[in-house]
């Protein structure tokens, strides 16, 4: 939950906080060991794409709007994208 605090708006950190309480309310039953490691996983995978788009996000919203029509993406070579 708090990650979802570091996004720059309210409609964003709210979308983030509702999308947990669905996945945990879900999840609330479930006893069985493989599906709650699942879950678990799961759960750390989409935290590390929380924090990502919360950075870059606030990223985006910190420019000026001069900076945000001039922005263009920086190409990585761990991209991937050709």
């Amino acid at each position: 939950m708090q990650v979802g605090a570091s996004f720059p708006t309210e409609n964003r950190r709210q979308w983030v906080r509702e999308r947990a309480r669905r996945e945990f309310e879900a999840a609330r039953d479930e006893r069985d060991p493989e599906q709650l490691e699942f879950l678990y996983r799961l759960g750390e995978t989409q935290l590390e794409t929380l924090q990502l788009q919360s950075q870059h996000l606030s990223r985006l919203f910190s420019l000026s709007q001069h900076q945000l029509a001039n922005f263009t993406y920086e190409k990585r070579p761990e991209d991937g994208l050709d």
